[in-house]
């Protein structure tokens, strides 16, 4: 992906977030596990030392929430403790239909 490509997917992704979202900070849920959390802020370390500009717990204009995104690459990260796989791809409805989306099972 050329500089051009990236700035515009990279811009995409910015103007579907809601305002107020933290950039590269690790927010938790009140609701999550103690497990859940931390498979979130591994992943998120991962991204973060790759050099990733990474959105935890962001919510979208679309309405959707996703674990992590990753601002550079367009992608989403959900993380799976008690949730089913088949209940947690219900949910993609709601996110824009340009990211990738993956789901990490804890």
């Amino acid at each position: 992906m050329n500089y051009k490509e990236r700035y515009l997917l990279q811009s995409k992704v910015m103007n579907s977030l809601h305002s107020g979202f933290k950039l590269n900070a690790l927010l938790t849920s009140s609701v999550e596990s103690i497990a859940h959390f931390m498979a979130k802020a591994k992943k998120f370390k991962e991204l973060r030392d790759a050099g990733n500009n990474v959105v935890s717990e962001c919510q979208f204009k679309s309405g959707g929430r996703a674990d992590l995104l990753c601002i550079n690459s367009a992608e989403i990260f959900e993380i799976l403790k008690s949730e089913k796989l088949s209940d947690a791809k219900k949910k993609e409805k709601k996110y824009p239909e340009f990211f990738k989306i993956y789901y990490i099972k804890v």
